[in-house]
């Protein structure tokens, strides 16, 4: 997919990632037009929003309460086939859920977690775990 002479507006690109990051992003949600938009300058300008993913959640602005409840591994379902960008942000983005999720690859027992940490703990290592199982099954389908 190429990028287009004509650049998007930042604001632009800032509010649809948070509409696809958010959680509602989809069509019962915004209605077919909106989505199609949204998705269209998605596919149009994929380089913009990898940006945006880059500077707002990856390294020191890395937030594993944040990500919990944010579903930045839709926005790589929705640009797959992308190209190279695309695989190498997600593989950046799966390293900081692998770091977050160290110690809760090493429990031998996940029931036993809710014994020991407090319920939106256990929820939110669950969340970064779905996310992780999202950005691999992306990435091993990009191949």
């Amino acid at each position: 997919m190429t990028e287009p002479t004509e650049p998007l507006a930042e604001d632009v690109v800032r509010s649809d990632l948070n509409l696809i990051v958010g959680g509602r992003f989809n069509i019962d949600e915004i209605g077919p037009d909106a989505y199609n938009e949204v998705l269209a300058r998605l596919q149009a300008h994929p380089a913009a929003y990898l940006n945006a993913v880059e500077s707002s959640f990856l390294g020191a602005r890395f937030d594993a309460l944040m990500q919990s409840r944010l579903h930045v591994p839709r926005l790589f379902e929705l640009l797959e086939g992308s190209g190279p960008q695309a695989r190498e942000l997600a593989r950046a983005m799966l390293r900081h859920y692998e770091a977050a999720l160290v110690i809760y690859d090493q429990v031998e027992s996940r029931d036993a977690l809710a014994q020991v940490l407090p319920e939106e703990t256990v929820n939110l290592l669950v969340r970064l775990d779905d996310r992780r199982r999202t950005l691999q099954a992306f990435l091993e389908a990009e191949g």
